[in-house]
């Protein structure tokens, strides 16, 4: 009789596995991927405000400047808030830019990297304010 009880106790314990015995465990198990789930998203918006915001700013300051050789305030990577990788220093640096940098520079920033070299390049002054000195030289 004891050992009977014995093998009862130890395969109730088992029960607790089953998951349609403990549905408890199954819904906190839920919350949690959902808890960090939103974590995510909270982290990638937070840096892709802080990146807007950041770039708003160097727009404001590269749309004031008249000397194509003048500094440009960098931008920042939409998805990372990182700043943009190879980002030109200058409108002269700008204009030398390939195709395979500005289309990089474009994807950092969220934007379309459809059409030719030079809509391409017309879209990143654009994006990064620098539309004052840049007609000049990239129209030539």
């Amino acid at each position: 009789m004891a050992d009977s009880l014995g093998t009862i106790s130890d395969n109730v314990e088992l029960l607790s596995n089953l998951p349609a015995m403990n549905p408890g465990a199954e819904l906190l198990q839920a919350i949690h991927r959902l808890e960090r789930a939103v974590d995510g998203l909270e982290t990638g918006l937070g840096a892709h405000l802080s990146a807007l915001d950041a770039n708003n700013i160097a727009r404001l300051i590269n749309r004031d400047v008249t000397d194509h050789n003048a500094p440009l305030e960098p931008l920042f990577a939409v998805l990372t808030n990182e700043p943009i990788a190879d980002f030109p220093r200058t409108g002269v640096i700008l204009k030398g830019l390939r195709d395979v940098q500005v289309i990089s520079i474009l994807r950092q920033l969220g934007q379309s990297v459809n059409g030719s070299l030079a809509e391409k390049r017309k879209r990143l002054r654009i994006a990064i304010g620098a539309t004052k000195i840049l007609d000049e030289i990239l129209d030539e």
